[in-house]
């Protein structure tokens, strides 16, 4: 079969919770190598509640060679289970320091979720964010100020009133 139909079979198994399949959900995910529907069928493993999709998920995030959607959609996936992690956190910081405009948006819009930051953390998301505010793509500045602007900190308002005047 394709990676599309190995995709869509993991996650109609996920979704009809065929627990009886996971096993051999779990033995398509060992032996998936397009990362996209690895991804997914790791997803597919997580909405069943089991470890080895929740660590795939993870282990994206921790790929310095993976591509940035596979890293974002991944972080997001675990952060649909309150599933915070350091390595995705980190992963989306760098995705919006660095990444493509588009990356840089999803990065920007996902990052506010992390609700259990250190002080250290917040302040390295809220540098980032404000960054990203002046960014030269408005999708990016877009999602950079809707953060921003759900943020308790006080300095947000003032950053987005600068941002609004210039």
């Amino acid at each position: 079969a394709d990676p599309e139909v190995r995709d869509w079979a993991a996650q109609k198994l996920a979704k009809d919770k065929a627990y009886s399949a996971v096993s051999a959900i779990d033995a398509a995910l060992t032996s998936e190598k397009v990362p996209r529907t690895r991804m997914n069928v790791a997803f597919a493993l997580a909405q069943l509640g089991e470890a080895p999709g929740f660590d795939a998920l993870e282990q994206n995030c921790k790929d310095r060679q993976a591509q940035a959607g596979i890293v974002a959609r991944s972080a997001e996936y675990l952060l649909r289970f309150d599933r915070e992690t350091a390595a995705c956190f980190d992963a989306l910081l760098g995705i919006l320091r660095t990444g493509s405009t588009g990356y840089r948006a999803e990065a920007a819009s996902l990052l506010p979720r992390f609700e259990n930051l250190s002080t250290e953390d917040s302040e390295r998301t809220f540098a980032a964010l404000l960054k990203a505010l002046h960014a030269p793509d408005a999708s990016v500045r877009m999602a950079a100020g809707r953060a921003l602007a759900g943020t308790a900190d006080k300095r947000a308002l003032t950053a987005l009133r600068e941002a609004a005047a210039s």
